[in-house]
């Protein structure tokens, strides 16, 4: 980006501003339903890969995961 011109200052407090959790849930929130019937750590599973293949860390994956399937324990 600072080879576009961008002023380092601002490229930083974009960053800064991302919002990892809310971005991963994002990607999952409307998919993870398809995976409903597996059992927890085989969902968990499917679902750390899916976010890992769209560059998410373990700790953001993990902790979407954990969310959904939560989401997943009170819809039922």
């Amino acid at each position: 980006m600072k080879q576009k011109g961008l002023d380092p200052d601002v490229i930083e407090s974009t960053l800064a501003d991302l919002d990892e959790d809310g971005s991963a849930w994002a990607a999952i929130e409307g998919k993870f339903y398809r995976w409903k019937n597996l059992e927890e750590q085989e969902f968990k599973q499917k679902v750390m890969a899916f976010l890992s293949r769209r560059g998410f860390n373990y700790e953001t994956a993990s902790g979407a995961a954990n969310r959904a399937w939560s989401s997943l324990d009170v819809s039922e």
